[in-house]
C-alpha cells in the first residue's frame, strides 16, 4: 500500500508494486518535464494526481527538478498546495 511518506529508492519489485496501487483514469496534462494523470488509489478509492517525470538522461540519475519539487512538497502543509501522498521510481527510471 502507498505510504504517507515518500520513499527514497525502492527495489524494482517494489517499483512495480507501487504503480499497481493506482488505477489511472485519464491524462490531465503534459508539460516539459512529464505527464499528469488522474488516478485512484486502489486501497482507499481516493482520487489522486500521478505526475510521471521522465529523466532526459536516465544514466545520470533522477532529474534534479523532480528532486527539488519532491523536497518542497514534503515540507508544505497548506490548503492551497497539493499533498504529496507517495513518491517512487518506475522501471524506466521515471519519478512518480
Amino acid at each position: 500500500q502507498p505510504t504517507n511518506q515518500p520513499t527514497n529508492q525502492p527495489s524494482t519489485t517494489n517499483q512495480v508494486q507501487k504503480m499497481d496501487n493506482y488505477k489511472v483514469i485519464k491524462a490531465l496534462g503534459q508539460g516539459t518535464w512529464g505527464v499528469v494523470h488522474m488516478a485512484e488509489q486502489k486501497g482507499t478509492g481516493r482520487r489522486v494526481a500521478v505526475k510521471k517525470i521522465k529523466s532526459e538522461r536516465p544514466d545520470e540519475g533522477v532529474n534534479f527538478t523532480a528532486i527539488r519539487e519532491i523536497k518542497l512538497l514534503r515540507e508544505f502543509k497548506h490548503s492551497h498546495v497539493i499533498e504529496l501522498v507517495d513518491c517512487f521510481t518506475t522501471p524506466d527510471r521515471a519519478v512518480c
